[in-house]
């Protein structure tokens, strides 16, 4: 895949997307503080599983296309899913350092706004 590529918008697209399963990489090492470690993306909602079958085993994952830095060419496509263990919510850190609560309803294209400035989107939370 290449530059301009549309993000997936549900989890079975991301598939063509390439990157093979590894049970022990993902959020286990976040002190290197790549996004895939200590972030998440705004792919999909909040808590959407990502179903990933392995030697009969079903996983929730998040999706890394490949390792990050490992090319200047190719580009590495990341789904981090924002999931949490209370029922039908997740909190989230923003860059302004604030924290919100959105619930898994959210709808996609307002979650995805959230993840991206280029689009110069406003939101305005609940008081």
């Amino acid at each position: 895949t290449g530059a301009n590529v549309p993000p997936p918008s549900n989890p079975s697209q991301i598939e063509p997307f390439g990157g093979t399963f590894t049970l022990d990489w993902s959020h286990t090492e976040w002190v290197s503080g790549m996004v895939l470690q200590s972030g998440f993306t705004t792919a999909f909602p909040p808590n959407t599983r990502v179903p990933v079958t392995s030697s009969g085993k079903l996983y929730d994952v998040d999706f890394t296309a490949s390792r990050l830095g490992t090319s200047i060419t190719r580009q590495t496509y990341v789904v981090v899913t924002s999931r949490s263990y209370h029922p039908g919510i997740v909190n989230a850190v923003l860059c302004d350092g604030s924290v919100h609560t959105f619930a898994n309803s959210t709808d996609q294209s307002v979650w995805r706004a959230l993840g991206t400035r280029d689009g110069s989107e406003v939101f305005e939370f609940p008081q």
